[in-house]
């Protein structure tokens, strides 16, 4: 799920000085108000001095954050995330209530908390026992398409390389005639795994 870009409420433009921890309030309203929106521990935020604008990081695991802080009305300064960030908890949520749905128990594990992410990425997302799935980020919004794979041989068959060359004669085999000789596609095994 994307983390859309928000507008977090405007502080002083004197909430600037640094306190007793030595972050900034500036920056201590950026670690919260990020961590509400991701679901997830923001564990820093570095803020150059002002004056605005400016942009500032903020650490999630291995993430680094931009945000970009702005002048606002009446000497405030307001802040916008401006990274396409996708947090995993809403997604892993999401996995977990669909397999729910068509019941199958499981945990969804899609990694690091927060990622950087553009249209087109793709995330793996472990389900336990159950399998494996994986969310294609399909626009700017944050929608996705979801693939689920239950059970070791769907991962498998999901996750191994295939044989193109023999799929390739497999398909010209049935488009000519629609006889395909089994021994020469998938070797001495045959199709059900047992020698022909």
């Amino acid at each position: 799920m994307r983390v859309r870009p928000l507008l977090a409420a405007a502080l002083a433009a004197s909430a600037c000085g640094r306190g007793k921890t030595g972050e900034r309030p500036l920056e201590r309203d950026i670690r919260t108000g990020l961590a509400a929106q991701l679901a997830t521990a923001v564990e820093g935020v570095e803020c150059p001095a002002p004056p605005a604008p400016f942009t500032c990081r903020a650490r999630v695991g291995d993430t680094w954050l931009h945000v970009e802080v702005i002048p606002s009305a009446g000497g405030e300064l307001a802040w916008q995330l401006t990274d396409f960030a996708i947090a995993a908890a809403p997604l892993e949520a999401y996995l977990v209530a669909e397999l729910a749905g068509l019941g199958v128990p499981a945990t969804a594990d899609c990694g690091a908390r927060v990622r950087v992410a553009q249209v087109g990425d793709r995330i793996a997302c472990a389900l336990g026992s159950a399998g494996a799935a994986w969310a294609t980020i399909t626009d700017e919004d944050g929608g996705f398409s979801i693939e689920i794979a239950l059970g070791d041989d769907a991962v498998h068959a999901r996750t191994e390389a295939s044989d193109v060359a023999a799929l390739d004669e497999l398909s010209a085999a049935l488009d000519h005639d629609g006889t395909v000789d089994e021994a020469t596609v998938f070797g001495d095994a045959g199709v059900d795994g047992a020698a022909p």
